[in-house]
């Protein structure tokens, strides 16, 4: 991989809350409280995948924790699902020197 990476600990949430100072990052709980509500990124879905930069204002209500990971067969809330070797390959090719971008579109 060609992207810096870090490894998930049941101790790593993404901070969901819209009233949190910490909305719309990774946060390490034992660190800081990560919000109410928080998304847990110890789950299956997240063995491999990569933040889409969206929200990067972090402005409360404008969306928060999206992602491209594993499809496990549940609806999302705005993330990119792919099966894991599908997403493993994008993985790889990603390149972060060419600034790749994912579109979302309602």
């Amino acid at each position: 991989m060609r992207f810096p990476y870090r490894q998930v600990h049941a101790y790593d949430f993404w901070d969901d809350d819209p009233a949190s100072p910490r909305y719309n990052l990774w946060m390490d709980a034992r660190q800081a409280s990560p919000g109410a509500d928080p998304e847990p990124m110890d789950v299956s879905a997240y063995d491999y995948g990569a933040v889409i930069a969206y929200n990067t204002a972090r402005t409360p209500g404008f969306g928060s924790a999206i992602f491209l990971h594993i499809n496990i067969g549940t609806l999302t809330a705005g993330c990119v699902t792919l099966p894991a070797g599908e997403l493993l390959k994008i993985l790889r090719w990603l390149n972060p020197a060419e600034s790749p971008r994912i579109t979302l579109r309602a």
